[in-house]
């Protein structure tokens, strides 16, 4: 399981909080090219519980 910082994000008038993914993971699910760059990606965030959330990458 890996530990990452929740970082606040955004101004002030519209704060939100993100958590970083690791590349090699983002790499397998070919979100990252073969240069390193980042693919243009949507994900969908769910709150299933207390202190739990479900991120799924999606497609439009």
């Amino acid at each position: 399981m890996r530990i990452r910082k929740v970082r606040e994000l955004g101004s002030s008038d519209q704060p939100s909080a993100g958590i970083t993914l690791p590349k090699g993971d983002l790499r397998e699910d070919g979100v990252i090219d073969d240069r390193g760059c980042l693919e243009e990606q949507y994900a969908k965030i769910e709150k299933t519980g207390d202190g739990e959330y479900r991120v799924r990458l999606i497609d439009f």
